[in-house]
């Protein structure tokens, strides 16, 4: 039976706290195939995407398996289909440290995968995770790990050169006051990179409930690029760039749940069981929307006023 429609007076924006979102559609647990429904709402102030009621901190906990995919080590995949994607994909940006002894934080680092590749570089690594599954495989890799909420992150002010927070920011409840206390924390002249998916983009849009990143009901709130933009820069900081791409994985597999949804009704995981030539079919299409900036992620570079 199809839940029940939830009030709209009474769905509050995470972002902007904007009364009244409006209410798009019920969102299922296609990567997991967890039992229930999402109210998926867009808030008509900033339009960022958002659940409403959000789920409690005891349901989220529930929300997260074993095997979820930040909480393991890292395995690259060696075929040509994974060597081209790397290459398409650019990773986070991986910055050489500015002098001797300078820090990273990485906020939702997991296994600390990002980690491993900074300290490459030279640079001292620490993260923040709540998982102790997780935390203890970082913490193995010689890595200095809080076991924490990311929403409250007891750091030192002024202590980091750069903090990172790839596809962590929409995880959160309250992702405003997760970005001051990653302003809080960055030292004077230090940068904050953020990456994270694209409500304003044309998959998000056209996709709806079948769009990947969507990710009911562990993403609690999709911004836009203009939202983000606002959201940094009310906490302190300052914007440097913003830049998008587009993953031919989740344009594919994406797509093919659209596609199963309309003709037969889609089951849970079935659309992200895709063979490598359905991935090629993508590379294309994710390429031209990476090049017209129509892409479903996005970064932003920020940077905290001062010298460091």
């Amino acid at each position: 039976m199809r839940p029940r429609r939830p009030d709209n007076e009474a769905a509050v924006c995470p972002v902007c706290n904007h009364a009244g979102g409006r209410f798009l559609y019920h969102a299922c647990d296609q990567t997991y195939g967890l039992p229930g429904e999402s109210p998926v709402h867009r808030c008509a102030q900033c339009r960022v995407l958002y659940l409403w009621p959000q789920p409690s901190p005891e349901q989220l906990a529930g929300y997260y398996p074993s095997d979820y995919y930040s909480y393991t080590p890292e395995v690259e995949d060696p075929s040509w289909i994974g060597r081209t994607i790397r290459r398409m994909l650019r990773p986070l940006e991986t910055p050489a440290p500015p002098f001797s002894g300078a820090r990273v934080l990485d906020v939702g680092c997991g296994a600390g995968n990002y980690l491993t590749a900074l300290r490459r570089l030279g640079w001292e690594t620490w993260g923040v995770e709540p998982a102790p599954a997780a935390v203890a495989v970082a913490r193995q890799s010689g890595h200095h790990v809080l076991a924490a909420d990311l929403e409250r992150i007891d750091l030192p002010e002024r202590h980091f050169q750069l903090v990172t927070m790839s596809h962590v920011i929409e995880h959160l409840r309250d992702p405003c006051a997760a970005l001051t206390q990653v302003a809080r924390t960055t030292a004077p002249g230090g940068h904050v990179l953020i990456r994270t998916p694209a409500a304003d983009s044309p998959l998000a849009r056209l996709l709806g409930p079948d769009w990947l990143p969507l990710d009911a009901p562990r993403h609690l709130v999709i911004f836009t690029a203009r939202a983000l933009r606002s959201a940094c820069e009310q906490a302190g900081l300052r914007l440097v760039r913003i830049s998008r791409r587009q993953d031919p994985r989740y344009l594919i597999s994406s797509l093919l749940r659209k596609w199963l949804s309309l003709r037969q009704g889609l089951q849970p995981r079935q659309a992200l069981l895709t063979r490598p030539r359905h991935i090629v079919l993508g590379f294309p299409l994710a390429w031209l929307m990476q090049a017209l900036r129509l892409g479903d992620e996005i970064t932003v570079k920020c940077r905290r006023p001062g010298e460091g």
